[in-house]
């Protein structure tokens, strides 16, 4: 079985260290062509041969080890694949932010299977990062694992049994539909930002549009607000289109929520539950009501610190 791997940067020459630690034959190729190339060969001994891009696509085993946006491009004008192995050792990251990329809930590897017809792909050599992925995986009397998911289960066999070879020790998880969607980069952030969005529509819908959004010290809510914010963004009569919603983030905002909670929960306890959701609804609208009075956290022009009886009588009147 003839490997390549396509690309050279991070990923793509530590992948190449296994396969030389190994005496494993593998081509390696990148977009500027094999002659810059000569440092990595020059380290890594005969086992690594450049060669193009072209060259490199006719393998058995293609390793694509390039950036998830410039997967396209490096697969353009690729032989006919015909059943051949595809490796997927990409991640969708959205940079700067170190994101990961909104692809509708779709995985990556869907997307790139589509860019080369008739290839078996399989996602593995995603999950860990450049330095740990060239260095000896057998550590304190064991093996570093690496995932494997894929539809083909023969092609996910087959490229079990080449990390066996590598020396690391496979773990299959099965379709990438199934045990597959834990794999991707971040996969539990994208989860969370489709439920963040949905949750932070049916606010928006609900309650309005507001100046300014707090929220906790997760990168998730805050990229929910801004997607949302820009997509959905109401209008003026005037047409005039609105700023965006200024984001706060408070790494301890969950905390003081659960304090106000706890608090609520001192005093309902005793209650011995509510006989109707009306009269719940009611009695907990009056004890956050209370509790926030107690906190000041309502703002009047002519006073600076009313006391709880004061801000009452503001309130009645």
């Amino acid at each position: 079985m003839i490997c390549a791997i396509i690309g050279s940067g991070a990923i793509g020459s530590a992948l190449a260290h296994p396969f030389a630690r190994s005496n494993i034959d593998v081509l390696i190729a990148n977009s500027r062509g094999p002659e810059s190339l000569a440092g990595l060969i020059a380290e890594l001994g005969s086992h690594v041969t450049p060669t193009t891009l072209p060259e490199a696509s006719k393998a058995d085993t293609v390793i694509l080890a390039v950036s998830f946006t410039a997967t396209a491009d490096a697969v353009q004008g690729s032989a006919q694949s015909n059943g051949r192995i595809v490796v997927d050792a990409t991640n969708a990251i959205d940079f700067p932010a170190f994101i990961p990329k909104d692809l509708g809930g779709r995985p990556s590897t869907d997307i790139i299977a589509e860019m080369i017809p008739g290839a078996r792909v399989v996602k593995a050599f995603n999950t860990l990062p450049a330095a740990v992925l060239a260095s000896d995986p057998a550590q304190d009397g064991g093996r570093r694992v690496l995932f494997v998911s894929g539809k083909d289960a023969s092609a996910n066999a087959d490229i079990a049994s080449l990390i066996e070879r590598l020396g690391s020790a496979p773990i299959p998880l099965g379709k990438l539909n199934q045990g597959g969607l834990l794999q991707p980069f971040g996969a539990s952030l994208v989860a969370d930002l489709t439920v963040a969005k949905r949750f932070l529509r049916k606010a928006l819908k609900r309650h309005a549009r507001p100046e300014r959004i707090l929220v906790d010290g997760s990168q998730t809510g805050r990229e929910a607000i801004h997607s949302c914010d820009t997509a959905d963004r109401p209008k003026e009569k005037s047409r005039r289109e609105l700023k965006p919603a200024r984001v706060r983030q408070s790494g301890y905002l969950n905390n003081r929520i659960e304090q106000d909670h706890r608090t609520i929960k001192k005093r309902v306890r005793p209650m011995l539950g509510f006989k109707a959701m009306a009269s719940a609804r009611a009695t907990l609208g009056g004890i956050e009501m209370i509790h926030m009075l107690r906190k000041q956290q309502a703002k009047y022009a002519h006073i600076l610190r009313p006391s709880l009886a004061e801000q009452s009588n503001l309130l009645a009147a």
